[in-house]
């Protein structure tokens, strides 16, 4: 059997300031991403999710674990190494606005890699350029325009074309369409999986909406406070979890019938501990730790035990002492809960549990 294109194996990453309490950000994380798949990467804000795409992307060196690129340890130590790592691995980030050099055309932007990287010739650059344009369904004529003179949604056209110039074989995708308006981001999640198809990519997708995440993705890795609490095939785990965590991201996705909207914030609500249903907000109708507290999440959570236990329902006392292994529940189907057979604990979504 092949190894898998890109894999992460019991990545650690710590993050230290003086005079300051260290924070675990990523603790235990493996994941696995094969050819032409998408693996959804899902959790809220502070979760761990882009510090674990820094790491895939070489831009932050794991404090204990390694990345493995074909089987091989992934390195991008020397200027040769990265060179040859950026060929492979690209990236598309939240802001278009932001990835783009605001004083440079577009065509200035997007042969600067190829350039530089690859050494081709200009011929060559202006082909591949003009590949990567037909491919997200842009005009030749927007290499003379500046980034100001485009929609956000263009704009990450542009981003997403400028990565394929290098044609990488795995991009990490981070909150990649979340800035943009809801048919924009259809249309860009449309565009991603057809590049998948006729390009052979894979993607680490990071995201905080679950709903997103489901549409793209053919596995989800739901990660909390740096842990990965369960990983499954794509559909299962957003419309049937068996964590009590992902349940609570999927009762907090909106849905246009304020009936079936009333009845999520209850489940919400019944699924919260009880010390977190007499509080107000959002966040904490969720039972999750209050927004207002501006330390990581890692830093809010118990160290030992399960991490999401203050916030859970049916916690025990073993829940506060024991960590619990991310282990097979199903084929293919892995859950970190002491409790996962618990009747009750998947969400009433119309399917059996």
């Amino acid at each position: 059997m092949s190894a898998p294109l890109m894999a992460a194996e019991d990545l650690a990453v710590v993050y230290r300031r003086p005079g300051q309490r260290t924070v675990t950000a990523v603790d235990g994380v493996s994941l696995a991403i094969n050819r032409g798949q998408t693996l959804g990467l899902v959790g809220e804000s502070g979760s761990g999710k882009t510090t674990i795409g820094s790491v895939m992307l070489g831009l932050i060196q794991p404090d204990q674990g390694r990345v493995l690129l074909d089987g091989e340890p992934a390195a991008w130590r020397s200027r040769a190494q990265r060179a040859v790592m950026a060929r492979r691995i690209q990236a598309v980030f939240q802001d278009p606005f932001g990835s783009m050099n605001p004083v440079r055309k577009i065509g200035q932007t997007m042969s600067e890699v190829p350039r530089y990287n690859l050494h081709l010739k200009p011929s060559a650059i202006a082909e591949r350029i003009e590949r990567a344009l037909a491919d997200v369904g842009m005009a030749s004529d927007v290499l003379d325009r500046y980034p100001a003179q485009f929609s956000g949604g263009q704009l990450q056209r542009l981003a997403i074309a400028r990565a394929l110039v290098v044609e990488p074989e795995f991009m990490v995708c981070d909150e990649a369409v979340s800035s943009l308006d809801l048919s924009v981001q259809a249309q860009v999640i449309n565009l991603l999986a057809s590049l998948a198809v006729s390009r052979g990519l894979a993607y680490l997708f990071i995201s905080h909406d679950l709903t997103v995440v489901r549409h793209l993705s053919h596995e989800i890795a739901v990660l909390y406070a740096g842990q990965i609490v369960e990983q499954g095939p794509a559909s299962a785990v957003a419309t049937n979890p068996r964590h009590p965590y992902t349940k609570a991201l999927v009762l907090a996705a909106p849905v246009p019938q304020p009936a079936e909207q009333r009845a999520r914030r209850e489940a919400r609500l019944r699924l919260a501990a009880p010390s977190a249903r007499g509080q107000t907000g959002l966040a904490d109708q969720m039972g999750q730790v209050s927004l207002a507290d501006s330390r990581p999440l890692a830093s809010r959570t118990p160290s030992s035990g399960c991490r999401w236990a203050p916030r859970c329902r049916l916690v025990r006392p073993v829940c506060r002492s024991e960590r619990p292994v991310l282990s097979s529940r199903r084929p293919g189907w892995k859950v970190a809960c002491h409790f996962d057979t618990e009747a009750g604990l998947a969400p009433d979504l119309g399917e059996s549990t």
